[in-house]
Parts: structure tokens; sequence; C-alpha cells
């Protein structure tokens, strides 16, 4: 959580330092601008992995939820259902600010889950007896130990994994500085530690519910261990998948620009791609091509883990930190040796991350 929320921060030093508003620019005014393509490259892998693991885990959920409804659909046809509508018009807005109402919403929805994932914990629903104990499949089924450190073994490093996920903002920590307003880096600071400080409490209370419920037998996706019958779950999924959709823009943004960026740097004329159409068309087709991916690519957990592996640490530590000390070493004429040190050891720790 700290160090996340300090490289948000280096972020927002280095826009200050530089002056440059995205992370090609400040690429280019510290490394160099032959090498700018790999900020906005590293920043294209890790939205379209984000947006990925998003389709997928909507896919589930919305596959779960639709029977209660009465309309039963396979998943790749949920998939192909909520991408062309909401999902294709949000993704076409420009302007982050226009989804602050949705992001109250998503906001809203993730805490009714923590809810009721506490109260179906604590009400023995799906204990052996339980309400709904036969509802669920036999490789859900509660499998809590009667003596355990809520399953900790080699095999939870992997958990890294999933909070690099967590706490995977910093794709579009640049557009976040330049959009917030008054911005400074303190402002940038306190904003990502509240909100990120509350994706803390959430994650250990619905990561505490559901093992206490479900055990060693816990989904990737939570949300498909519980019946279909349970009301209050519906609700739990219906929410979670609405605020899955208000929350895909985000990222998406993300790669729609460093997109842009990139292809303006190897286009013979940039301000072609300042086109509302052009980047409307580019828009569907990454679209496209994320769905298809999602189409195929039905276990969620290998896509959460790979995309918090590779992508999230690349981006949380190794270009942040990169780039905030070389800002430093470059426009700076008194430097901190102590902030430089953290900041080559946090590049360290990445690559050690993604690599492992």
């Amino acid at each position: 959580y700290a160090l996340c929320v300090f490289t948000m921060y280096a972020i927002g030093m280095t826009s200050q330092i530089t002056g440059a508003k995205d992370f090609a620019g400040q690429w280019k005014r510290t490394f160099g601008s032959r090498t700018a393509w790999i900020p906005v490259s590293i920043v294209m892998i890790v939205c379209t992995g984000n947006c990925l693991a998003y389709s997928c885990i909507c896919a589930d959920i919305f596959f779960r939820l639709m029977p209660s409804f009465g309309m039963a659909m396979p998943r790749n046809m949920c998939l192909i259902a909520f991408t062309l509508f909401p999902l294709l018009p949000l993704c076409l807005l420009k302007n982050l600010s226009a989804l602050s109402k949705t992001s109250t919403f998503a906001l809203i929805a993730v805490l009714y889950t923590a809810i009721v994932m506490v109260l179906r914990a604590m009400d023995g629903s799906y204990a052996a007896g339980g309400k709904y104990f036969n509802d669920v499949s036999p490789r859900l089924a509660p499998n809590v130990p009667s003596s355990h450190l809520f399953g900790l073994s080699m095999n939870s490093l992997t958990f890294l994994n999933y909070l690099a996920v967590a706490f995977l903002a910093h794709y579009n920590g640049c557009k976040y500085y330049r959009e917030l307003e008054n911005h400074t880096p303190m402002r940038l600071l306190a904003c990502t530690a509240t909100s990120m400080g509350i994706t803390v409490f959430v994650y250990v209370v619905t990561m505490t519910a559901g093992f206490l419920t479900f055990g060693m037998n816990c989904d990737a996706v939570i949300l498909v261990n519980y019946s279909r019958k349970d009301t209050f779950v519906n609700m739990a999924r219906l929410g979670v998948g609405l605020s899955i959709v208000a929350s895909f823009p985000l990222m998406f943004s993300g790669l729609r620009e460093a997109a842009i960026a990139l292809l303006k740097q190897i286009s013979h004329n940039a301000a072609d791609w300042d086109a509302v159409l052009r980047q409307d068309v580019l828009s569907m087709c990454l679209l496209t091509l994320i769905t298809s991916l999602a189409l195929v690519m039905s276990d969620t957990g290998v896509v959460v883990g790979l995309v918090g592996a590779i992508c999230g640490s690349t981006i949380i530590y190794i270009v942040p930190c990169s780039l905030y000390a070389a800002s430093i070493q470059t426009y700076l004429t008194t430097r901190n040796l102590a902030t430089i040190v953290l900041l080559r050891c946090l590049t360290v720790l990445g690559t050690m991350l993604a690599v492992g």
C-alpha cells in the first residue's frame, strides 16, 4: 500500500519537475526521444491486460447472474452483450470527469458486496446444513480448515500479483495528475492515500469473509462460489458487474492514450491522430481485440495473476521510479541521495517481482 502510494506521488513529482504531461514526454526529457516508445508500450500492455482481466471477471459474474432474471445466457454471449452496450459508448468518452457519478456507484456497490459477504460468513447460510449449502457445486463447496493460517504456503506468494492489481492505477497516473483540480504532487499523494486506503479495507474484509465462508475452495472470482438463489448475493453480483463496467473505461482511456502516443511517434503526420473519428475507430478496434481475447481466455485467476506479475510490477515500480530518479538527476541542482537510493531499490524490487 505505502509503496504504491509513494510511486503515484513519484509520477506527480516527475510531472512537476519535467513539465511533461505524459510518460512519453517525461521519458523524452530524461532519457531521450529515441527510446520514448518504451514507457508507452508498457502502458499499452498494462492497460490491455487490465481490460482483459475485467472483461473475464465481468463475463463470469453476468453468466452467474442472468439465470436469476430468467435469462440464462452462455458466458460468451454475456461478454459480447455488455461489450456492445454499455461498454462501447463509455469507452468512446474522452474526458474521465464524465464518469464521476458511475465511479461513486461503483464504490457503493463494492461496499454493499463486502457487507453481504460478512453477513453470509456470520449467518452460516453456506455451512453444512445451511440454507444454501446444497446449492453449491462440490468444487466450490465450503472447505474451511479447523486449524489454519488462512491457508498460507509458498503458493501464497502469487497473492502479491493480486495485490499489484488491487493498487494498479499508475497507468493513468499522469492523466489523474493533470486533471486533478489544483493539482500538486502532495494533493495527488493525499487523494491516492485515501482511495487506496479504502481499497485496503475492502480487500481485507472481503478476503477474510470469503475464506471463512468457503475456505480452500474460494474461486478466483469469489462471487462465483455463492448460490444463484441467494437474492442478496445476486444484488451484489449485479452491483459489482455494473461497477466493473463503470471502471472499465478508466483503464481503457489509458490504453487509448498510450496507443495514440505510440502511433504519433511512428506516424509521418502526428496531428492526424488528434482527429476524433480516428480515435473512435482506434477505440473500437482495441475493444474488439480485448473482447476476442476474453472469449478464449476463461481462467480469470490466470489472467489476473499474469497482469499483476508482469504488468503491475513494471508500471507500479520500474517506470515511475526510473523516471523520477532521472528527473532529479537531470533537472534539480540539489539532489536528495536518500530519495534516489530509495527509487533505485524500488526499481530493483519491481524487476524481481516481474521476473519472479
